[in-house]
């Protein structure tokens, strides 16, 4: 029993400081480069260009910074930005969790546009799915939250991830600051491989894949994508993405059931590890494990209705890759 406890922590501790020092190379450029726009007030003008997308959902100027820079990288970037803006000081829970839709549903762009593009899915019509799924689906939980008029109360972070800072601060303090981030962000990383690890060997993520294959069945996906859509679901859309193109490569899978999974995928994937770092910003727990599948099922059960009644020459134009 030891041994196996034993070798059971060897191993997080080891793949945990691996993904560690792949975060850091994310994580260091995006910090020197926040500290360099709030010293040049680029910061300031890049909240005029993208401010008025973010006031529209109920956020300051600063979280539209943080979706980019999420866009662009990854949420650990995203996340980073948002502790080196200080917004964890400043915003309401209902306003992270507005934040979080965002995050969860547009982010690392560059590589899982990539990965649909190479499984057959056109990048322009991946690119504007997600990107607008996120801003539509963020701005309807922003009314919802504020029509109900919850979620009020000022975000709660440790005190590590929420350490005081400005733009004036000398660099040593800056990077004092940001050191003892990055030690906490290896703890956070840490918990969630321990927390995951324990889930699939408890038998509880193959469980909850299983209790998807008769909603995606409900929806319209082919039996042949459903098991490769769970798991882009509860494990990523890099885990999904990468066996939908060795399946499209074994099989001739129809363009049209792979678009839908990746529609799917796209809105909502990694639901349990995704969420899980989003509460740690301070995002409602209940909202964003929720409210990104219930938008993702309803969306794509329009969808797949409406490409039915689309001529078959256009759907191919928007689902099929040249």
């Amino acid at each position: 029993m030891k041994a196996k406890v034993y070798s059971f922590l060897s191993n997080l501790i080891k793949d945990a400081f691996r993904v560690y020092l792949d975060l850091l190379k994310i994580m260091i450029p995006v910090s020197v480069g926040v500290r360099l726009l709030q010293q040049t007030n680029v910061i300031d003008i890049l909240g005029d260009w993208f401010g008025p997308l973010a006031v529209a959902l109920g956020l300051p100027t600063g979280a539209a910074i943080v979706w980019v820079n999420t866009l662009l990288t990854n949420m650990y970037g995203g996340m980073i930005t948002f502790h080196s803006l200080n917004l964890g000081q400043t915003m309401s829970v209902a306003q992270v969790t507005v934040l979080a839709q965002l995050m969860l549903v547009a982010h690392t762009f560059p590589i899982e546009l990539s990965v649909a593009r190479k499984a057959g899915v056109p990048l322009f019509s991946m690119f504007a799915w997600r990107f607008v799924m996120a801003i539509l689906s963020a701005w309807m939980l922003y009314l919802l939250l504020s029509s109900f008029h919850v979620l009020n109360e000022s975000v709660a972070l440790p005190e590590a991830m929420a350490l005081p800072g400005t733009a004036n601060d000398s660099w040593g303090m800056w990077l004092w600051n940001e050191v003892q981030r990055y030690i906490m962000v290896f703890f956070v990383v840490f918990a969630l491989m321990a927390v995951m690890r324990v889930l699939k060997a408890s038998g509880f993520i193959d469980a909850f894949s299983k209790s998807l294959r008769p909603v995606m069945r409900w929806l319209g996906i082919h039996e042949s994508v459903i098991p490769i859509t769970v798991v882009g679901m509860t494990l990523g859309i890099l885990y999904g993405g990468a066996l939908m193109i060795e399946e499209t490569r074994k099989h001739n899978l129809a363009s049209k059931d792979v678009f839908y999974a990746f529609c799917l995928m796209g809105i909502c994937h990694s639901i349990i590890e995704d969420s899980l770092l989003m509460m740690t910003l301070g995002a409602n727990g209940y909202v964003v494990f929720l409210y990104r599948p219930v938008c993702a099922l309803l969306t794509l059960f329009v969808v797949v209705r409406l490409f039915n009644l689309f001529p078959p020459q256009f759907s191919k134009w928007i689902m099929q890759r040249k």
